[in-house]
């Protein structure tokens, strides 16, 4: 658990908050060298950098956990519904990113008829606005309950992906960034909501089963994009997902709503 014995949305608001100022500079960087250079130099810079990283993993030593308990605790696991209502959650978070960075290249040249520049720029955006999205729990977590706020960033990130089909390109830029945030931001608050509620021993095998259903979804993503190819504008399909989006709290709510009430009777 990467936030044994410290504060959760600290430790977690720091990781992504890293990942993500690595992403932005990736955006930044992207766009120029494949407009200005060959596609060899930025795939040898990322290998660069992917060895770098997994130099730095070989140096980290972490204490194992005894097998005797680790197969006595998983062996107790449950999902429980509030689990299930998260897992779901990151699940429709995660498709509505894929579906940005499957579509949001053919969104930018067959849309708006820009360049590989205006594609990192929006890039650089999503990456921007998840840097705030990343620290910003601390601000948020407080004003109102988990499930609240997890309903209300995927009503906010259906509504900004139906915009796209109707705002100008000044304000794709925008668009772009509030849903970088709003997946970033969600992307740490399930995090932190799964390792406050599940043992340390069950985490691996519980992140494993939420990861699960979200990479379904996302082979789903990548089969609609590969179906409808040039034959439907990706800002279509962003205006299709919003309201999947949309009809997701709508069902969420309703299922909470009945399940309180069965709860007092």
């Amino acid at each position: 658990m990467i936030a044994d014995g410290r504060d959760l949305v600290a430790t977690n608001s720091a990781v992504f908050f890293a990942m993500q100022f690595g992403n932005l500079g990736a955006a930044l960087l992207a766009g120029p060298l494949l407009h200005e250079r060959s596609p060899a130099l930025p795939f040898t810079v990322l290998a660069a950098f992917f060895l770098f990283s997994a130099g730095c993993l070989a140096m980290m030593r972490l204490e194992p956990v005894s097998r005797d308990v680790r197969i006595a605790k998983i062996s107790a696991a449950q999902i429980d519904p509030s689990l299930r209502r998260l897992i779901v959650v990151y699940a429709l978070l995660y498709t509505s990113a894929v579906l940005v960075s499957v579509m949001g290249s053919s969104f930018v040249f067959q849309e708006q008829k820009g360049t590989a520049v205006d594609f990192g720029y929006l890039e650089a955006a999503w990456s921007a606005g998840s840097l705030i999205g990343a620290v910003s729990l601390f601000r948020i977590e407080r004003a109102m309950s988990t499930h609240a706020r997890h309903l209300m960033l995927l009503s906010l990130t259906a509504l900004v992906l139906m915009a796209l089909t109707s705002l100008p390109t000044p304000w794709t830029v925008i668009l772009f960034a509030a849903l970088g945030f709003l997946y970033n931001l969600g992307r740490v608050s399930v995090e932190v909501t799964l390792q406050s509620h599940v043992s340390v021993y069950l985490l691996g095998r519980v992140k494993g089963t939420m990861h699960s259903v979200p990479v379904a979804l996302g082979l789903l993503a990548f089969g609609i994009a590969a179906a409808v190819g040039d034959r439907a504008f990706p800002s279509t399909i962003f205006f299709g997902f919003g309201v999947v989006l949309l009809i997701s709290v709508l069902c969420s709510s309703v299922g909470v709503i009945q399940t309180q009430e069965k709860g007092e009777t």
